[in-house]
């Protein structure tokens, strides 16, 4: 298995349909790839129509909410890929941009984080947020990446033992 999504929602079903339908077109040709939803106990049954729907689709229910790390945690621990894709559930990815940061993680696995944002002008915005998320992670530095058409890659590079 080449890569492994990991998705950990807590309601918010729309924007979870929406990615995970995004997901559902990849063809996989280029790339192997399972998804791991984590339900963070929303509670309400919800995610039973989504795991009917998408049953390609590994799903984990919660009997605790244990917060993000939590879900991301569980669902990691489950997960069989070479890399590991942590998405938010109100993402829409398309197979082309995930196959150039997969890609990137195997050619350089030196990198332990590879996160990414679209560039302005290619039909996805830019989060405000991204911009003040400072790498918490000691021994990191950030690495810009614009050698791929399409795509502003940020990778902070950490090193063993840094991660603390």
């Amino acid at each position: 298995m080449d890569l492994s999504v990991i998705i950990v929602c807590y309601k918010g079903w729309g924007r979870l349909n929406n990615c995970l339908e995004a997901l559902d077109t990849f063809t996989q040709k280029s790339f192997s790839m399972e998804v791991i939803v984590v339900d963070n106990n929303s509670g309400d049954g919800k995610i039973n129509d989504l795991e009917s729907k998408f049953s390609r689709f590994r799903f984990i229910k919660t009997t605790i909410n244990g917060g993000y790390a939590y879900g991301c945690n569980l669902g990691a621990a489950s997960a069989s890929g070479n890399v590991f894709m942590i998405l938010n559930p109100d993402t829409i990815v398309n197979e082309d941009a995930i196959g150039k940061l997969l890609r990137l993680s195997i050619a350089h696995p030196e990198y332990y984080i590879i996160s990414f944002v679209f560039q302005p002008g290619c039909g996805f915005a830019i989060s405000t947020g991204y911009k003040s998320y400072p790498p918490r992670l000691k021994g990191c530095r950030e690495i810009m990446l614009n050698n791929l058409p399409g795509l502003y890659l940020k990778s902070f590079v950490c090193h063993p033992g840094t991660m603390t």
